[in-house]
């Protein structure tokens, strides 16, 4: 392949990128506004941690936590049974 249409290609895969962060970022959004509106608790992650909010209240339900898993050969495809 030449170098523009490399370009080209890593532009539009960049733009798509770009457009299904800011769709599933506004659906979020709209989702998050219609549960405060209907009264539905919800919840969120950020920073590692997991928030249910509810009305005003906002309380830490959980921690997410990296594992390091320790299996080797796993080829694309493989099931892995936690």
């Amino acid at each position: 392949m030449s170098d523009r249409r490399k370009q080209r290609t890593k532009r539009i895969l960049q733009s798509t990128t770009r457009s299904l962060l800011r769709s599933a970022r506004r659906a979020s959004e709209n989702s998050q506004r219609i549960s405060r509106a209907l009264g539905i608790s919800y919840e969120v992650i950020r920073d590692g941690k997991i928030y249910r909010i509810e009305g005003d209240k906002t309380n830490e339900v959980g921690i997410i936590s990296k594992v390091i898993s320790q299996k080797t050969g796993l080829k694309k495809g493989s099931k892995i049974h936690l």
